[in-house]
């Protein structure tokens, strides 16, 4: 039996998500490749994180404590951000897949904004 490798992918969540949109989002990754990281980032000692927990167990999804530091800042996106731009230089992914309701994330998935083009 001839076993392929599929392109390893890191899954990356932002807080905005909600735990109904993962089964969905997670059926458009396998075409791309195999999700072999996949994380949540948040503040998982408030209340509003409750749901997560049967989606965290279901697919695997490692959370992310991420302290909201300072009120009205996003720290889970610099977070996100942060980790993105480590494994990109350290580990060999082939693509990310971020899922977020933050419109400025979406700049990073046109491979337009990046060859000057």
């Amino acid at each position: 039996m001839t076993h392929t490798r599929r392109a390893p992918l890191a899954l990356l969540i932002d807080d905005a998500a909600a735990p109904r949109i993962v089964r969905s989002h997670l059926r458009e990754v396998p075409p791309l490749g195999s999700p072999v990281v996949k994380r949540i980032y948040g503040d998982w000692t408030t209340p509003n994180f409750k749901g997560w927990k049967l989606s965290l167990r279901d697919f695997a999804i490692h959370p992310i404590q991420q302290l909201a530091q300072t009120l009205g800042r996003n720290a889970t996106d610099g977070a996100m951000t942060i980790d993105t731009m480590h494994m990109f230089h350290t580990v060999r992914f082939s693509g990310f897949c971020i899922v977020s309701s933050d419109h400025y994330f979406s700049r990073h998935a046109d491979p337009k904004e990046h060859d000057g083009t």
